[in-house]
Formats: C-alpha cells, structure tokens, sequence
C-alpha cells in the first residue's frame, strides 16, 4: 500500500524504493518467500530487481559474443592448468583482468565478473 501510495503521489520512486528497502530488510529478517515474491514483483514496476544476479556482476553480456570469447578463453585457462601450463593460465586472467573481466575461482569453477 505504502509502495502504491509513493507511486501515486506524483511518481515519488525515492519514497518506492525506499519501501522496497525497507521489505527487502524484512525478507533478510524473516526469510519470507511470500514477502520476496512482493518484492520482486513491485521491483519490476520500476523495471529493477528482475537480472539473474549473475548476470548483473556480467554487464548483462551473457548472450553477446564477448560472453562467448570470455567463456571460451576460460575454458583454454582450465585446460591450461590442467597441463600444468600455469604461464598460459596466469596470461589469460591478467589479459581479461586488462579488459576490465575478473575470474573467480570456486568448487564450482571459474565465474566472472565486470569490474
């Protein structure tokens, strides 16, 4: 209400988002998943919230060819190290990291990210 409230007055997003904060602090208190499915869908009133947050740390470029050349070049980094061929695979993180693209290695693998 208080969401719909800030919208009617003249479009006050400062007040909205606000209110967003203030349920998206509840949602961290109680662990509510009725209260992220509001969050959610009142973020994307305001067309926010709604990125894979993978996504969002990748510029949104998962689907273009430089998230292609990035994955690829990942790929020839894993590979590398496998080899033991650990020059190969310390150039390719300091050239992506030139371009601005940060590898993050994990139990899961190697992720990454625009910085």
């Amino acid at each position: 209400a208080r969401f719909k409230a800030a919208m009617d007055d003249d479009f006050n997003t400062a007040l909205a988002v606000s209110v967003l904060f203030e349920l998206a602090t509840e949602i961290n208190r109680t662990g509510s998943p009725e209260l992220v499915r509001q969050l959610l869908g009142l973020g994307r009133i305001l067309n926010i919230l709604g990125m894979d947050p993978e996504k969002f740390l990748q510029g949104g470029a998962e689907a273009s060819d430089d998230a292609s050349r990035i994955e690829g070049l990942i790929e020839e980094r894993t590979l590398a190290k496998k080899a033991k061929n650990f020059a190969r695979a310390d150039e390719i993180r300091k050239s992506l990291l030139a371009e601005g693209i940060e590898l993050q290695d994990g139990a899961a693998g190697t992720t990454w990210r625009r910085i």
